[in-house]
């Protein structure tokens, strides 16, 4: 990338001392790495199977300066990352005044599945289970799931520099069962129209546990 190129032996990338930063993060991973707190999720069988030894930090810059440590390579579900890719995707077809219509911009007051509405009767913020469906929602709502579905995927991996994503249609099935507070927030958003009328709540949710998966 010529820009990159140029940026570089003019001294006016993001970072401009990127082997110092990538220092930084070596210490930080060798230091992190020694916490062995914590439980690996067991909420679907596909998670309860994940290597808790698996571990990776990973930086790309906006101008395009990367590092990685760790199992970088290693697949995994990508769970609650698609949130806030799904709220940029929005942003991007609607724009942040029309998004925020829609969904609140403050943390929940206690902890993430506390109350599913904020004051004003919409989405605490685009990281919650109501946010998220929200977001989703917004995103080519005239095209069918499937289609909905590919366009996301593309997204995705153009964010990715090409890499190819793949889908775990078991574990995406198994959300399905396991994931009552999604069905319950979706169907009261449903009951509270807040939600396009051409909205299909079902057709939302199996959208929502393919782009988890």
């Amino acid at each position: 990338n010529i820009t990159l190129i140029e940026r570089a032996i003019t001294g006016r990338l993001v970072i401009p001392d990127f082997k110092n930063f990538c220092s930084h993060l070596t210490n930080i991973h060798n230091r992190t790495i020694l916490n062995k707190d914590g439980e690996v999720s067991d909420k679907i069988p596909r998670l309860k199977q994940v290597n808790p030894e698996e571990y990776a930090i990973s930086v790309c810059t906006i101008d395009g300066q990367r590092f990685n440590i760790g199992n970088s390579n290693a697949g995994f579900l990508v769970q609650e990352i698609c949130k806030p890719i799904n709220y940029c995707l929005a942003l991007e077809e609607f724009g942040e005044e029309d998004v925020h219509k829609k969904i609140g911009l403050e943390p929940k007051e206690r902890g993430f599945h506390y109350l599913m509405l904020n004051s004003e009767g919409l989405p605490h913020n685009p990281l919650d289970v109501a946010g998220g469906l929200m977001s989703l929602s917004l995103i080519r709502p005239s095209l069918d799931n499937s289609d909905r579905f590919r366009y996301i995927l593309k997204l995705w991996e153009d964010l990715s520099g090409g890499l190819n994503h793949g889908f775990d249609r078991d574990a995406s099935s198994a959300q399905k069962v396991a994931s009552d507070a999604e069905y319950t927030t979706a169907y009261f958003m449903r009951q509270s129209k807040l939600f396009s009328k051409t909205t299909d709540v079902k057709e939302l949710l199996d959208l929502y546990f393919q782009s988890m998966c």
